[in-house]
């Protein structure tokens, strides 16, 4: 590959907002940079360090389908400052230079040039302060900080501050030195320098624009859209690299027509957040590409790369997108029945994955006149309480993801969830002993509530327990069955473990308060409730209500019974 060097102001001029040959694809992600970067970059040319280089693909623009350019943006200062690209309409056939990677700085060099544009209208210019001592000294290179600074469109600067906008008009020598002499006398006395190291300063930003060809840009001759992605991928795989999402959504990008994929991700994974979770934050950009991708019908594998991504599946992809939401809000209205969207449950959204490919692909409904469905949303319930429990789904997790979609695929259909394969196909995932009775019991007796750790756990455990087929909706906080002020500061070491805690709704609590299961028991409770609550087992019954005032034996009895029920959902033998 090619390189070329030129000067900045010459690459500059190129790119100048009445230009219409350098464009930034869609690919890219948008302008990031802050005034405090574009700052960094001047100094650094004003100083004669490196900037780095570009990567850029130079081609003709014919048919989208050539290339998938459909939707290129200038390079320039029309972007504004962390603002969107103007689209740009190229006539076909035109000449066209593609900007692969170093858009960022490209685009700082008009900003600091032409000035900070928003809807139109210049709002900031950048300028330069020759009056400040220079130093090459990189230990010292602080003070040459305050040489550029940003003030709004519409200030009065200092008569000694130059706009960088006149940089334009440097590249006439006679030109250059009139501007020099005209700057020394109006300037005068008044400065901490003398004329001639004014006119020093100022002849070194002006050779580091106008003389040195200090800017490098790689010249890519791609015969496709493929292979300019393939090598945009790899340039981007050292230095700040963009992550696998930003490649995806610009692929995306640029293969859907009039599909604003980059505008609509974030306000959809904004609007599940917002809808289903309040103030917590489990869907980003990432998460929500990720779940929309792996759940489709393209069956990409889960470590997917842009080299995936062939034609026939990015159509099937653009049609999925359009009804993917439909699928992901009936699946969250159900974690909000079950009481999932709250108090953090859901710890990993890479665990909804086998339960919105089961959905999508096998046409598995949560609509209570499904009566098959119903058994099986119980089951869908019970196996992502116990993956949640678990960590299954924990990180990146592509082989628990892969191995999961492979069972879905082989096993799931309607009215029909492969909860028991899930389990046995997914054992090497867990991070506790769930395969035996044993290894269960020595979990519960892990976790103690005076660890707020294992609270998310106990969590977890108690919703478990309780027969939620139908929607619930409620918000359950954990309750100790006996009062630790029963015991004062001397309680048991049972009174914190599973055995002795409970959920409750808030009305429930606020009715029990500090009273004693003996009191409250008495009748106040159903025999409903209590079964619900692993306090109806057979052992309590045949000792009558003396055992409420023995916690001991009711926490030994019920501890049994957790087991059984956990060793009952998990399909344990």
């Amino acid at each position: 590959m090619p390189y070329k060097t030129c000067t900045i102001g010459s690459v500059v001029r190129e790119i100048a907002p009445n230009n219409s040959s350098w464009f930034i694809p869609a690919m890219q992600r948008p302008y990031v940079w802050e005034q405090a970067d574009i700052i960094r970059l001047f100094q650094s040319i004003y100083q004669n360090f490196p900037i780095g280089t570009s990567l850029v693909w130079p081609t003709t623009y014919n048919n989208p389908t050539n290339h998938g350019a459909k939707r290129i943006y200038w390079v320039g200062p029309r972007q504004g400052n962390n603002m969107p690209p103007a689209s740009a309409a190229v006539p076909e056939g035109q000449q066209v230079t593609l900007v692969l990677d170093g858009q960022q700085r490209l685009t700082s060099l008009c900003v600091g040039i032409y000035g900070a544009w928003v809807n139109g209208e210049r709002q900031s210019k950048l300028y330069f302060d020759p009056t400040i001592p220079r130093t090459t000294n990189l230990r010292q290179r602080n003070n040459v900080r305050q040489s550029f600074k940003f003030l709004p469109a519409d200030a009065q600067p200092d008569p000694h501050l130059i706009s960088c906008s006149s940089i334009l008009s440097w590249e006439d020598g006679d030109e250059f030195r009139k501007f020099v002499a005209d700057y020394i006398q109006m300037a005068g006395d008044d400065t901490p320098i003398t004329g001639d190291e004014m006119r020093a300063n100022i002849q070194s930003l002006r050779d580091s624009i106008w003389q040195t060809e200090a800017y490098c840009y790689g010249v890519y001759h791609a015969t496709s859209l493929q292979d300019a992605l393939a090598v945009f991928e790899l340039s981007n795989d050292t230095g700040r690299p963009l992550e696998k999402t930003d490649l995806i959504k610009a692929m995306l990008q640029i293969a859907w027509n009039n599909t604003p994929l980059r505008e609509e991700l974030p306000t959809r994974s904004a609007e599940a957040n917002t809808q289903f979770f309040g103030n917590q934050r489990p869907f980003r950009d990432k998460t929500y590409l990720n779940l929309f991708l792996l759940t489709s019908q393209a069956e990409l594998p889960t470590n997917y790369r842009l080299s995936d991504f062939t034609p026939e599946i990015v159509e099937q992809l653009q049609g999925y997108w359009g009804i993917f939401p439909r699928h992901l809000n009936a699946l969250l209205r159900q974690l909000n029945n079950w009481g999932l969207t709250n108090n953090k449950c859901l710890s990993s959204t890479n665990a909804l994955i086998p339960i919105l490919a089961i959905q999508v692909w096998h046409n598995l409904g949560y609509g209570q006149e499904n009566i098959g469905a119903l058994t099986e949303i119980e089951k869908i319930r019970q196996w992502l309480l116990v993956v949640l429990l678990n960590g299954s789904f924990g990180g990146q997790s592509p082989r628990a993801i892969g191995k999961a979609l492979e069972i879905i695929r082989e096993n799931g259909h309607r009215n029909y969830f492969p909860k028991k394969e899930l389990f046995n196909g997914l054992e090497n995932e867990h991070n506790n002993d769930f395969r035996s009775r044993e290894g269960l019991d020595r979990f519960l007796e892990s976790l103690d509530y005076s660890d707020t750790n294992a609270r998310h756990r106990i969590r977890l455990l108690l919703m478990l327990l309780k027969n939620n087929i139908q929607p619930a909706n409620i918000s359950y906080e954990i309750d100790h069955i006996f009062p630790r002020a029963q015991w004062g500061a001397q309680y048991p070491r049972n009174i914190n473990k599973l055995w002795n805690l409970e959920l409750l709704t808030n009305e429930e609590n606020a009715r029990k308060t500090n009273q004693t299961p003996a009191i409250l028991w008495g009748g106040q409770f159903t025999d409903d409730w209590l079964e619900n609550n692993l306090l109806n087992v057979p052992t309590l019954y045949n000792h009558g209500y003396a055992i409420w005032d023995d916690p001991e034996r009711l926490w030994y009895f019920r501890r049994e019974a957790m087991v059984d029920r956990f060793c009952a959902i998990m399909e344990i033998e």
